[in-house]
């Protein structure tokens, strides 16, 4: 199949385009990485296994490499793996929490099935809390990653080919066929994974996690062990002076006695 020039956009729409064109299975992972700093890369892998593989030989052509290193994204393969499939990965950074919703949508579209996505990173002593959330909706199906633009350079047809066709050359349901999976990596909250399934409700990611300071909790436990122990010294301090002071008032023999002496 000729490599397709579509909108930069949807990744994933290109993706599915080509490879499902071809009667393939498709396995594909979107994992967004979170940084401490609120930095983060997301990254989309996209497997095939051998027979696949064969019907799509010039992988690293049809996903329009150059296009999606021209707009930031890193490609890795298509890598060999083991029984004799290949790995294609491309891979995306953003500097801030605020970026992660613009290379969300290049993934499948402003309006495509991965929307409102956003990251929020927040502070208080000593911790810092983290919040992804967004949604997958691919309750439409396979039209879902596609637009006018890809629909018109595939022939008036999304993918090329009516669903029933697509299904019959990868002898499953498409739901079967192509599958997806969500992961979110955030700093101190191990790694969450959603499964979401075509012509399914649709999946709402939501993931958080706190990490916190060690340095931070190192210097205020100091302060307060330093403040505890200034004030046990005071407080021994003043007791040692009550005791050990010399009296006010001393009796000289043969001198006015004061009422109390006698006591």
């Amino acid at each position: 199949m000729a490599a397709i020039r579509s909108p930069r956009r949807a990744l994933l729409g290109v993706a599915l385009a080509v490879l499902l064109g071809a009667g393939c299975r498709v396995d594909t992972g979107v994992d967004v990485a979170v940084n401490p700093n609120g930095s983060g890369t997301v990254t989309v892998t996209v497997r095939l296994d051998r027979a696949a593989a064969a019907r799509v030989p010039d992988l690293d052509q049809s996903l329009l490499v150059k296009d999606l290193r021209a707009t930031g994204w890193k490609v890795t393969g298509p890598t060999p793996q083991r029984g004799g499939g290949v790995q294609m990965r491309v891979a995306k950074r953003f500097a801030r929490p605020e970026d992660l919703g613009a290379v969300m949508s290049q993934v499948s579209g402003t309006d495509g099935p991965f929307r409102r996505f956003s990251l929020v990173r927040s502070h208080s002593f000593a911790k810092t809390t983290y919040r992804l959330t967004g949604t997958v909706d691919l309750s439409g199906g396979l039209e879902a990653f596609g637009d006018p633009e890809l629909r018109l350079l595939l022939g008036g047809e999304m993918f090329g080919r009516p669903v029933a066709e697509l299904e019959r050359e990868a002898g499953a349901p498409l739901a079967e066929a192509v599958r997806f999976t969500v992961r979110a990596h955030l700093p101190g909250g191990g790694t969450q994974e959603w499964r979401p399934v075509l012509g399914r409700p649709a999946t709402e990611v939501e993931a958080t996690s706190a990490s916190r300071a060690p340095r931070a909790w190192l210097f205020a436990s100091a302060a307060g062990l330093a403040a505890v122990t200034f004030l046990v010294t005071l407080v021994l301090i003043v007791r040692y002076n009550r005791v050990h002071r010399a009296p006010t008032y001393v009796h000289r023999p043969g001198g006015a006695r004061r009422p109390w002496d006698d006591l």
